[in-house]
């Protein structure tokens, strides 16, 4: 899960958030905003723009690197991803499917 905690209203960090009423339950449900996806976009749009000067600049002259921007696109990449297959899980809470990948006991 995020590493949001329950007060924070950042993009990144926009959830609607409703805990397990047993202390000893694990598990709570993080439902993303509209601000969360539209980080989700600004992080793709991040992602494309870096790309794109990446791309310029390795056909350039200049010696340039590509290890930090191959990094930073993995980066911006992982926290999409990540934030999809957590709001995949929550969204199958609740059916057999969802309770086959991820059982709560």
């Amino acid at each position: 899960t995020s590493k949001c905690g329950v007060g924070e209203t950042g993009y990144l960090c926009a959830y609607n958030w409703s805990m397990s009423a047993d202390a000893n339950d694990m598990y709570h449900d993080a439902v993303a905003t509209s601000k969360v996806y539209f980080a989700i976009l600004l992080l793709f749009l991040a992602i494309l723009f870096k790309l794109t000067t990446t791309i310029f600049t390795f056909g350039s002259k200049i010696p340039t690197g590509l290890f930090i921007p191959t990094m930073y696109i993995g980066a911006c990449t992982g926290r999409i991803v990540g934030i999809l297959v957590e709001q995949t899980i929550i969204s199958l809470q609740g059916n057999a499917f969802g309770e086959f990948i991820c059982p709560r006991n």
